[in-house]
C-alpha cells in the first residue's frame, strides 16, 4: 500500500470520528504488518472552538488497503498494575 493511501485512510477515520472539530491533526506512532493486514498506532488531537484540545489514541486494523476495525486506547499515566503479594 503506498504511503499516500495510509494517510488518506487515517485522515478519513479521524474526520469521521470528529466531524465537528475545527482541526484534527494526527500522527502515526508505529505500524505492524502481517501479510495483507496492518495495525497502525495513531494519536489524534481534536481541536474544537473555545475548548481545550483533546488527545486520542487508536489502533487501526487495515486489511487490503481498507480500514477494517478501530479500537480506542485509553490515555493514562501508565499501566494499572500492582506487584503480586505472596
Amino acid at each position: 500500500m503506498p504511503p499516500g493511501d495510509l494517510d488518506a485512510i487515517i485522515a478519513s477515520f479521524v474526520s469521521r470520528q470528529f466531524p465537528d472539530a475545527t482541526s484534527h491533526p494526527w500522527i502515526f506512532n508505529d505500524t505492524q504488518w502481517d501479510g495483507d493486514e496492518m495495525v497502525v498506532d495513531v494519536d489524534a488531537v481534536v481541536v474544537e472552538k473555545q475548548r481545550p484540545s483533546i488527545e486520542n489514541h487508536y489502533l487501526l486494523l487495515i486489511v487490503k488497503g481498507e480500514r477494517a476495525a478501530a479500537q480506542r486506547i485509553p490515555l493514562e499515566n501508565g499501566p494499572d498494575c500492582q506487584s503480586e503479594e505472596m
